[in-house]
């Protein structure tokens, strides 16, 4: 076995570092440059290839000079059997049209030919076992692939974003895999793999299926619809992201659960049905999906994740059920369509810039079990003309409501003792603030600076919401302690002072 030199070890975790700081900030990242480093000591050259040697086998880490047409990859490299296709080894190599692997090959490695743009075709051998993570992510002019009967395992995203791929087939002997109509699955076909990027019109999914998996039908731009079985529980990460022709969507009750990015950037998506057995919807879950228009989450769900819904700038309404108990950070942030939210009373928080920028916001009722709204929730709610804060509330966080110009009136609770710094600052509008407990208790609240525009308002102490003169649809609690006046589409609780 090889052992690492200080040096190696040195040059490994400095590119590990390179990598992290990148992707933190944002960067790209050359991976055929930082693969090449990475093993920098211990390549070797012969012809056109660079390889390294372990245990008396050859891997090919990268190349000399640009590849370009059909090749052959060699058998041997240096006296010494070409075993295995290194991390990266062809990234970005775009002069490759047709690549034949060698019969000696067992394994294919993470991002192998990863955007090799013009790669037509690829002859993997029945020795290969295992293809990495990416390994042929975005070869984008791939039109069919075989896997051979030696496969028994294939990451993450292998065949990803190859949009002209039609079909995957799998060799009848492969005791791990199999493929029908073009799409990979798992050897009993209850786990969906991977539908190929030029697939296209509607695909019904087989009964068999209980587990889409991640990136499975990810970039499947061509699909208009795809029906999914009451048999699926579980819908991976990225599962049909950016998937920009797919206009509905009916999740049936038996998922469980709809993971991180499963639908996002599904421009053309306009309806949605979640099923009421799904109990999560996870980070970025509809994040861009800026045709959806309204969306009802049932009873079953629990949480809803950071970004879920960010930037579904089509959504006009959205209903939350009774059951979900946090709203993720960003949920809702930039929904600029959005005109009217409910907030179900078993939801606790409610998360920083939840409804960020929301700007069609007119109206929101918050649930009676929220106990802290986060910082810039409603950030730039420019159309929100008043706000209840329910008596569950005890903190309202940093700029939860600034620059909501329009806002005439807040309802604040005596259960509310901090309102963060600039929570209302920007709300130049502001003239009414309807305090339910005494001014000495006002006077106790730790409320953050620049706020003048709530402390400069009137401030209407032991007072419980606006008094509603005009006619109004009243409705009384089952105990006829407090009186809910609802008039032109706003709930306010209310003092009644005419008779209805």
């Amino acid at each position: 076995m090889k052992t690492f030199t200080k040096k190696s070890l040195s040059v490994i975790l400095s590119v590990l570092m390179i990598i992290s700081s990148f992707a933190f900030f944002g960067g790209s990242v050359d991976f055929h440059s930082l693969f090449l480093t990475a093993s920098a000591e211990d390549t070797l050259t012969e012809g056109n290839y660079k390889y390294t040697v372990t245990d008396g086998e050859a891997a090919i880490t990268g190349y000399v000079n640009e590849l370009a047409g059909d090749i052959i990859l060699p058998d041997t490299l240096g006296g010494y059997a070409v075993t295995s296709i290194g991390d990266g080894a062809f990234y970005d190599c775009n002069g490759l049209k047709s690549v034949t692997i060698g019969n000696s090959v067992k394994s294919i490695g993470s991002y192998a030919f990863y955007g090799c743009k013009n790669l037509r075709s690829v002859t993997i051998p029945d020795s290969v076992t295992s293809i990495g993570d990416d390994a042929f992510w975005d070869c984008s002019g791939l039109t069919s692939v075989t896997i051979p009967n030696s496969v028994t395992s294939i990451g993450d995203s292998a065949f990803s974003e190859c949009d002209a791929l039609t079909k995957i087939e799998v060799s009848s002997g492969n005791k791990n895999y199999s493929s029908e109509d073009g799409v990979l699955f798992n050897i009993d076909k209850t786990e969906l793999i991977r539908c190929p990027g030029g697939k296209k019109g509607e695909y019904i999914i087989p009964d068999s299926v209980t587990s889409i998996e991640g990136w499975a039908f990810s970039g499947c731009t061509g699909l208009t619809s795809v029906t999914i079985g009451n048999s699926v529980t579980s819908i991976g990460e990225k599962a049909f992201s950016y998937c920009a022709g797919l206009t509905s969507v009916t999740i049936p009750n038996s998922v469980t659960s709809i993971e991180d990015n499963a639908f996002e950037g599904c421009t053309g998506l306009t309806s949605v049905t979640i099923g009421n057995s799904v109990t999560s919807i996870g980070s970025y879950a509809f994040y861009g999906c800026t045709g959806l228009t309204s969306v009802t989450i049932p009873d079953s769900v629990t949480s809803i994740g950071y970004y879920a819904f960010e930037y579904c700038t089509g959504l006009t309404s959205v209903t939350i059920g009774n059951s979900v108990t946090s709203i993720g950070d960003e949920s809702f942030s930039g929904c600029t369509g959005l005109r009217s939210v409910t907030i179900g009373n078993s939801v606790k928080s409610i998360g920083s810039y939840a409804f960020f920028e929301c700007r069609g916001l007119t109206s929101v009722t918050i649930g009676n079990s929220v106990t802290s709204i986060g910082e810039d929730a409603f950030y730039g709610c420019t159309g929100l003309t008043s706000v209840r804060i329910p008596d569950s509330v005890t903190s309202i966080g940093w700029a939860a409501f600034v620059g909501c110009s329009d806002l005439t009136s807040v309802t604040i609770p005596d259960s509310v003792t901090s309102i963060g710094d600039f929570t209302f600052s920007g709300c130049g509008g502001l003239k009414d603030v309807y305090y339910s407990g005494t001014k000495e208790q006002w006077n106790n609240i730790s409320i953050g600076y620049s706020n003048s525009s709530l402390t400069d308002a009137t401030i209407h102490f032991n007072s419980t919401g606006p008094v509603i003169t005009d006619p109004a649809v009243f409705k009384w609690s089952d105990d006829n302690s407090t009186c809910t006046a609802v008039k032109d589409g706003e709930t306010v609780n209310a003092k009644v002072t005419s008779e209805t």
